[in-house]
């Protein structure tokens, strides 16, 4: 979703600042592809943006940095998945019903724009 999201976005003339946990050299193949208009940076540096998209697995919102995000407009595009969904190696089998996905990023990131 977040390279397909950058990708929609230079399409339409904007620049885009990639950014993941792994760190922006990982990312230097997607940034060779999007062009000049996309860069590489860390989650602190692409949080300085104008808008953030946030697109991890729902369960892994408590990773995300919150202080960059103070004030800033978050577009959340987790990766939502269903209590009771079952995934090739049987890993969501008979969990608990998991809070919405939404309901879990406005708490974790309580201090970002709404």
């Amino acid at each position: 979703m977040g390279s397909t999201l950058a990708r929609l976005a230079v399409d339409a003339g904007l620049d885009v600042v990639l950014s993941n946990s792994r760190g922006p050299q990982t990312l230097s193949g997607l940034v060779d592809e999007l062009g000049p208009q996309a860069r590489a940076a860390t989650p602190t540096q692409a949080a300085a943006g104008d808008w953030v998209v946030v697109t991890i697995p729902v369960g892994a919102i408590g990773t995300v940095p919150q202080e960059p995000l103070v004030g800033e407009t978050v577009i959340d595009t987790g990766n939502f998945c269903a209590p009771y969904a079952v995934t090739k190696d049987d890993q969501y089998r008979n969990q608990p019903a998991a809070p919405a996905s939404a309901a879990e990023v406005r708490a974790a990131l309580a201090s970002a724009r709404r």
